[in-house]
C-alpha cells in the first residue's frame, strides 16, 4: 500500500486486487472525505476496519511523507500477521470488528480523548450503540492513534454508516468521522 498527502475535499478511492495465479480481478471503490486539519483541536480521521484474519499479501509502497514525516503506514499501524482490512462487506453473523482510528491532537498538551460509536441503519435511520474497547493507543507528531475492537450488536442485513465520536475531556474539543459498512 502507498500513500498520498491530499488536500482537504471530497475523494473517489478505487482498489483494484489481482490473483497473480489465475489473474481474476476484484474491484471496489469508496468515497473519502479529506477534513482541513486543526491548526488548534480534535480532527478525527477516516477509520481503517478490519477484520481478525491475515490471507493478503502485501505490496508496500514508499508512500508520501506529509510535512511532519507521518505516512499512510505510520497512522495506520497493525499486525499484518493477525488482521486485513475489511474488504467489501461484512459477513452476516459477524461479532467483532478491528479498527484503527488516527486522530489529530493539534496543540493538546495531555490528550485524553475518548470515542463513542454506533451504526445508523441507512433506509430507517435507526441509531444502533455499539460497545468499543481501546486495546492500544500511540502517537506519532500530532496524531494520536487507536486500535480499537468493535462489538457489532446482531443486526439484519443492510448498509449502514459506522459513526464514531470523539471528545479530549480535557478541552472539551470534539470531533467525529464516518464510514459505510455493508452487512450481508
Amino acid at each position: 500500500m502507498s500513500g498520498a498527502s491530499l488536500g482537504p475535499g471530497p475523494y473517489k478511492c478505487r482498489l483494484v486486487i489481482r490473483d497473480m495465479d489465475t489473474g481474476d480481478a476484484a474491484v471496489a471503490s469508496v468515497r473519502a472525505y479529506v477534513v482541513k486539519k486543526a491548526y488548534i483541536g480534535l480532527s478525527l480521521h477516516s477509520p481503517l476496519l478490519l477484520v481478525p484474519e491475515s490471507n493478503f499479501a502485501y505490496l508496500e509502497g514508499t508512500g508520501s511523507r506529509r510535512k511532519d514525516g507521518i505516512t499512510w503506514k505510520d497512522a495506520y499501524p497493525y499486525d499484518r500477521a493477525q488482521y486485513s482490512p475489511l474488504i467489501g462487506e461484512a459477513a452476516k453473523g459477524t461479532a467483532k470488528l478491528f479498527a484503527v482510528i488516527p486522530c489529530s491532537i493539534a496543540g493538546i498538551a495531555l490528550p485524553n480523548i475518548t470515542m463513542t460509536a454506533f451504526l445508523i441503519n441507512s433506509a430507517s435511520g435507526e441509531m444502533i450503540p455499539m460497545t468499543m474497547s481501546v486495546l492500544n493507543k500511540s502517537q506519532k507528531a500530532d496524531i494520536e492513534i487507536q486500535f480499537v475492537e468493535l462489538s457489532l450488536p446482531t443486526v439484519p442485513p443492510g448498509k449502514y454508516l459506522l459513526y464514531l465520536h470523539a471528545e479530549d475531556a480535557g478541552t472539551k474539543y470534539v470531533s467525529y468521522a464516518q464510514t459505510p459498512l455493508v452487512i450481508r
